[in-house]
């Protein structure tokens, strides 16, 4: 009677312990090799068609896991009988697009890279399909010569095809380390050529107020769609954010730590109901609320003034290039007018959840009429309801006549640069724009010293300014 083989799984290949020599575990044709340096590697054996039978190797474990090597053994089987295949064909197995959906390339990816998400993203959607179909092991430097030639005939940047091309590299890098191809075939293939352009360090005080002006004005097209852009610009501006940091703002980073809760006046409602408020060192005063009319435009509300506002964005380590939290301060003008957008924009669907919703405090909570104040309801709303507002900036970049190397990342060098110039030291602009390393933060001084030229004003000349 034949012997049931023993199936693979993860918790069984993880036990194979290493032995003075190398040994085998086999189930069905698939085999896992353990080498006495405690190193795994999948292998198949495969017979074809015409009767001959020979190992193929399937690439390392744990970057091929057991489910991944199980796919693949069963595919490389399938397509051998369907197509009436040899064992020479029968080795070219895992296509591109196949091996960056592996266990073994996801795991390590998110691992060893803080953007993995947009990495993957750019893998997926920006490499084509024939490229993602064809075989792993049998790429050349003619087929990434026709990926660039395709991207440069869409108008795509080199610099962006260079990082293309970084992304693709990665997937063959890990593919060869691990065992998968025998070379690696973009190691002799060579980056496009970038012509460098003098980084944009800071906005002139005449285009910081024309791109203001245009991302404020109600009369452009676009603005009551793309209203986010003006909060997008100003916590560029004031903040100086990078705009990963940006967009994945919600209402529960904007932070003050005066914040306190006190309660309404019962007699604005007329009722003994407990409602909470939270203001900053503020006590109301006077309540006035039109029950015929809903929008927070139709409440009044006196304060007396008991502080300063001192607002601050929180920024998660999780969102940050150097993985570190940091606390950035934030106008309270602008902390006013997104409060503002924020309810006026949800507004729609806060009634469908709470119809009896008045007003919103200092902190976005969310007075009822008949029930207790809604704590927290705004928490989660993002700022900025797009993954990434290129196509806006180009149109505001276009209206407000900013020069060409002006970018979204140039307000973040602007922020840098005008505090710099309006007297904060240098480590308080490093802690503030999150700069890993003082030299990065040293670049706008010396920007700064580069187009000074103060000095000259009070020397003396003994010679003759306009010469006869």
């Amino acid at each position: 009677m034949p012997r049931t083989p023993t199936e693979f799984t993860e918790t069984l290949i993880k036990s194979l312990k290493p032995r003075d020599k190398q040994y085998v575990k086999s189930c069905r044709g698939l085999k896992i090799i353990v080498y006495p340096s405690g190193q795994k590697a999948w292998s198949l054996y495969i017979t074809d068609p015409k009767g001959n039978r020979a190992e193929t190797p399937i690439g390392y474990y744990p970057a091929i896991s057991v489910k991944d090597a199980q796919q693949i053994a069963t595919k490389m089987q399938g397509e051998m009988i369907k197509e009436g295949q040899g064992l020479t064909k029968v080795k070219d197995a895992m296509r591109f697009g196949e091996y960056i959906h592996t266990t073994g390339y996801l795991n390590w990816s998110k691992a060893n890279r803080k953007s993995h998400k947009s990495i993957m993203e750019n893998l997926q959607n920006q490499v084509p399909s024939w490229f993602q179909r064809k075989r792993i092991n049998s790429f050349d430097n003619n087929d990434f010569q026709r990926f660039v030639d395709d991207r440069l005939k869409e108008g795509v940047k080199n610099q962006t095809i260079n990082r293309n091309l970084n992304n693709i590299r990665s997937v063959f890098n890990h593919a060869f380390n691990n065992g998968f191809i025998k070379e690696n075939p973009t190691k002799t293939f060579k980056q496009l050529s970038v012509v460098q352009v003098r980084e944009k360090y800071a906005f002139t005080d005449d285009e910081r107020l024309r791109l203001l002006k245009a991302v404020r004005d109600k009369n452009r097209d676009s603005y009551y769609r793309t209203r986010y852009m003006e909060f997008f610009v100003e916590i560029g501006i004031h903040c100086g954010l990078r705009k990963s940091e940006i967009t994945s703002l919600t209402w529960s980073h904007f932070q003050c730590p005066q914040m306190q809760t006190i309660d309404v006046p019962k007699e604005v409602f007329n009722d003994n109901r407990t409602r909470n408020f939270q203001t900053v060192q503020k006590k109301i005063t006077k309540v006035v609320i039109d029950k015929r009319k809903k929008s927070i435009r139709d409440v009044e509300i006196d304060y007396e003034e008991k502080g300063k506002h001192i607002w601050h964005i929180y920024i998660d380590g999780d969102k940050t290039k150097n993985s570190k939290p940091r606390k950035v301060p934030v106008p309270t003008h602008l902390v006013k007018r997104i409060r503002m957008y924020l309810w006026e924009r949800e507004y729609s669907n806060l009634l469908e959840e709470l119809k009896d919703a008045v007003m919103p405090d200092e902190n976005l909570n969310i007075v009822r009429r008949n029930a207790p104040t809604k704590m927290g309801w705004f928490n989660d709303k993002k700022i900025i309801p797009h993954k990434d507002p290129k196509k806006a900036w180009a149109t505001l970049h276009e209206q407000a006549g900013l020069t060409d190397n002006s970018t979204i990342h140039t307000m973040r060098h602007d922020f840098c640069t005008k505090k710099l110039k309006d007297g904060v030291d240098v480590y308080t602009v490093q802690r503030v724009a999150g700069h890993q390393d003082i030299r990065t933060t040293m670049k706008y001084v010396n920007y700064l010293n580069d187009e000074d030229f103060t000095a000259f004003d009070n020397l003396e000349h003994n010679y003759m300014a306009d010469p006869e």
